[in-house]
């Protein structure tokens, strides 16, 4: 079958080194070299295939002979052509999958919930970069440049069939051994990137023993506060609980790890069942009533005006953003300050301009509120 013009620039961008990594990694033994070509051997059930891989990616026939060399991994593997050609492609990436249940058709959902969904998944990477610099039951909105130069590289790949699966790339930096295709596990030594990929296996895995522990045990939150180390965190706990949806269906996370830096288990999963979801709600609200987040720097405007009488300290209330926020959400917080900051406030709010204050960030119920404010500062017009 003639490739497509869509599956040719596929085929045309997967690299001789993929092919030879892939192959190694499912079994396939190096047997004898060309000039022009590699060649691989696998036995499977008596019966033997043989592989050449193209020495060179500039080839003329390049295209032509991946093409072949995928109709015979399709038949090996039992898989469709295009599952092949994005794993030959995949061998620098850590690939997660994220299976929601969308009661609508297969492969298929909502578009508001795809759009809840990605933020919910960008929340998941970005707390796992945070959680591995310093773990805290409420990580800070502001990210660290080394965690947002991460974010940056991440990747978010086709969807597949299922429910509504989500598909994630993290690239990964290839080893550089003498030895191109001796692949070894290197846990002990491994890039930034696959440490923040196996930190989210990690913290996924701890925040869903923290919550099958929190019903068994009822102990609530605790369990919870026990695993901060492990990545469990208020903020991860909550982009969960938006990825299951309005309904909270549960869902299911699998990981499958660049093939160029394997680790023991080549495809691990996780899942969170529908029972779990509320508890996980639960917890994450406990944990930022427990755990304030400090060093907030609001900036915004005034919503609202209130003090007892006509001096004094008094209460606002700003709607805007937490500075350094990459997620840039709309925060309204209600904020206690000294007299002279009020009057301040009241005269931005009558020229409608933006304010800037410092506190700590706490939230009580459904509300929050900016407290030990500092540097409050009216803003020039922009």
């Amino acid at each position: 079958m003639k490739p497509s013009e869509t599956e040719r620039e596929l085929l045309e961008a997967i690299a001789p080194r993929n092919i030879r990594t892939y192959l190694r990694m499912n079994g396939w033994l190096h047997s004898a070299d060309s000039e022009t070509d590699t060649s691989w051997v696998l036995t499977e059930n008596d019966e033997t295939f043989e592989l050449g891989v193209p020495r060179s990616q500039y080839a003329r026939d390049y295209i032509q002979r991946v093409a072949q060399l995928v109709n015979t991994l399709a038949v090996v593997e039992d898989e469709d052509r295009e599952q092949v050609i994005w794993h030959l492609l995949y061998t620098m990436y850590d690939v997660q999958y994220f299976r929601t249940r969308s009661a609508t058709l297969t492969g298929t959902t909502l578009l508001s919930d795809a759009v809840a969904a990605f933020k919910a998944v960008q929340g998941m990477y970005a707390a796992a970069a945070t959680s591995l610099e310093a773990p805290r039951a409420v990580l800070p909105s502001r990210r660290s440049g080394r965690a947002n130069n991460f974010m940056k590289r991440v990747l978010a790949g086709p969807t597949t069939e299922g429910s509504y699966v989500l598909s994630v790339l993290v690239p990964v930096p290839p080893r550089v051994v003498p030895d191109e295709d001796s692949v070894l596990f290197e846990i002990d030594n491994e890039p930034y990137e696959r440490a923040v990929t196996a930190g989210l296996y990690d913290g996924l895995a701890s925040t869903r023993a923290a919550a099958v522990e929190a019903i068994d045990a009822d102990r609530r939150v605790q369990p919870f506060l026990d695993r901060v180390g492990a990545g469990v965190s208020a903020n991860l706990c909550e982009a969960i609980v938006a990825l299951a949806g309005e309904e909270g269906a549960g869902l299911e996370a699998s990981f499958a790890w660049a093939v160029d830096r394997p680790r023991p288990d080549p495809v691990s999963r996780i899942t969170f069942e529908s029972n779990l979801v509320p508890v996980l709600k639960e917890a994450a609200t406990d944990m930022r009533l427990l755990m304030p987040e400090p060093d907030v720097l609001l900036c915004g405007v005034v919503t609202r005006l209130h003090r007892e009488s006509n001096s004094g300290p008094g209460d606002i209330t700003v709607a805007g953003i937490v500075v350094g926020d990459a997620d840039q959400q709309m925060k309204h917080a209600t904020i206690n300050l000294a007299e002279s900051d009020y009057d301040a406030a009241i005269t931005a709010h009558g020229d409608g301009l933006e304010i800037r204050v410092s506190g700590l960030l706490v939230r009580r119920g459904t509300r929050a509120y900016l407290e030990s404010a500092s540097n409050f500062t009216v803003l020039p017009p922009s």
